[in-house]
């Protein structure tokens, strides 16, 4: 790469080049793990969420939407000199920024029961959450939130532990429970890891309970969880 840069000027693409013709580019795959927030838009992917509509797409822009209009509005709240706010954020006039009542004591706009329109909307927005900004930040990668300004840790034991792969585990089945409906475990696996799916991951996938932890399964194989 060195060589390259210099006979070169300096070409970026040319350096990427000798890079990626060197074996060493090749070695040891999936030495290092599938970050949350890789695995997370890899699972939803494999099992095709929300492929129809983009519904999936459109629930969790809105989700950060209001996930910042809240976080502006507390900050605003709380800033020296800043106006009451006491009425808008227990129940006052202003009410919904979507056009709701505001349930009072600043909890969630209250929705009608009758309106199945925005009951499914609320349940699909509550769904989103667990499945992405609630799931990140558990798995420890919040969006947006490196622990320092090198980014977030590489190594293979920062995210291959215990509690990652409960929590793994714990998104797995809700992924598969939400969007998995019809799959076959067996057809999902070869059709996401193709030939690097190991004897031992086809004949445990094959042999679960049922389709929903087969399906669970193949999302927390190794295999799928190495890069």
């Amino acid at each position: 790469m060195t060589g390259t840069w210099k006979k070169t000027d300096g070409e970026l693409k040319a350096v990427y080049g000798a890079m990626l013709d060197h074996p060493a580019a090749w070695a040891n795959e999936g030495a290092k793990a599938r970050q949350p927030f890789d695995f997370v838009v890899a699972g939803l992917r494999a099992l095709n969420a929300g492929s129809g509509d983009g519904t999936v797409v459109s629930f969790f822009n809105d989700n950060e939407q209001d996930d910042d209009a809240q976080a502006m509005g507390a900050q605003g709240a709380m800033a020296p000199g800043a106006p009451d706010m006491g009425g808008a954020m227990n129940g006052g006039a202003t009410g919904d920024m979507k056009g709701g009542d505001t349930a009072a004591g600043g909890g969630p706009p209250m929705i009608d029961p009758g309106d199945e329109d925005r009951v499914k909307r609320r349940k699909a927005m509550q769904t989103a959450r667990a499945l992405g900004q609630g799931a990140l930040r558990r798995m420890g990668q919040p969006i947006w939130l490196p622990p320092s300004p090198a980014g977030f840790e590489e190594s293979f034991s920062a995210w291959i532990t215990a509690s990652q792969l409960a929590e793994r585990l714990g998104w797995a089945r809700r992924a598969t429970a939400q969007f998995g409906q019809g799959l076959d475990p067996r057809e999902f696996l070869k059709a996401t890891l193709g030939d690097a799916a190991r004897d031992d991951t086809i004949r445990v996938v094959s042999q679960a309970p049922n389709k929903t932890t087969g399906l669970m399964l193949a999302l927390a194989s190794p295999e799928f969880n190495r890069r």
